[in-house]
């Protein structure tokens, strides 16, 4: 983690808060499961003020490591190291909701018919400039689909190369399934994904239709990442833990709202984060 300088606050990829106050820093780490930690940090601050934002007919938001470029409705167009490396194709980070019937509990299983088919969210407004400058830069965009409201917040922190996505959901529409989808700019055969210990590898092609079926959503514990030797790129999620990774193609489960066992066990307010992060 950088240092802020003096008398500010910031927060990393971790969610970490630092104060600091003559070359002194006190960090705080945000409280999971009610457990926290705080230490001090002596040294030299560093400059913080790297996070823009320029609004026109395409947005670019960028800091030190990252140009990223948005449309008005919050769609990815593209996400560049200053290298010039480019990680996603456009449009990603795409909000699709999709009608499922699954053949029996559909708390537990899926259809994959139904998610083939999914739909955008509509756009309501222009975007909402929270942070422009200084440590942050960031937007909030509001969608809808028939009675939810979703707000996405997307920003850029100085100091770190890490793109980071919250969705607050407001969910009122039951057998409905939300799912973010990303194109990246990589082509591999293969995907890693976190588990218990360690990682595990799954083909992204499957070249046999039982496969498929197993594949369509796999679990993760906190990322994926697709490499292919010359870039990568991993999605984070701390919470959400269904992945569909087809070719370039990558999904992440967001929500559902299932009917069977428990009518109402979807419908609630929820917040999601989502992280890309370029190697």
């Amino acid at each position: 983690m950088e240092v802020p300088t003096a008398d500010t606050v910031c927060y990393n990829s971790k969610q970490d808060e630092a104060v600091g106050t003559n070359g002194e820093y006190l960090v705080k780490t945000k409280p999971i499961q009610g457990i926290g930690a705080t230490w001090s940090i002596t040294g030299e601050p560093v400059n913080n003020g790297e996070a823009y934002l320029e609004v026109a007919d395409t947005i670019t938001m960028g800091n030190e490591y990252l140009e990223l470029k948005l449309s008005p409705r919050g769609e990815i167009l593209g996400l560049k190291d200053r290298k010039g490396t480019n990680y996603f194709n456009e449009p990603s980070n795409l909000l699709l909701v999709h009608l499922y019937r699954p053949p029996m509990f559909d708390a537990w299983e899926l259809d994959p018919s139904g998610l083939m088919n999914g739909h955008l969210l509509e756009s309501l407004g222009k975007p909402n400039i929270l942070s422009n400058g200084g440590g942050a830069a960031c937007l909030e965009f509001s969608k809808k689909t028939g009675r939810p409201i979703v707000k996405m917040r997307i920003c850029l922190f100085s100091g770190s190369p890490l793109v980071r996505i919250d969705v607050n959901l407001d969910w009122k529409d039951r057998l409905r399934y939300l799912k973010a989808l990303f194109e990246a700019y990589i082509w591999t055969d293969k995907a890693w994904f976190e588990i218990p210990y360690g990682a595990i590898s799954r083909s992204t092609m499957p070249d046999d239709p039982m496969k498929y079926v197993l594949l369509y959503e796999v679990p993760a514990l906190r990322w994926m990442d697709l490499s292919d030797g010359e870039k990568g790129l991993a999605i984070i999620s701390l919470h959400k833990h269904g992945y569909t990774v087809f070719g370039d193609k990558i999904g992440l489960a967001l929500h559902k709202a299932p009917v069977v066992p428990d009518p109402y066990s979807g419908i609630s307010k929820i917040q999601d984060n989502i992280s890309p992060l370029p190697p």
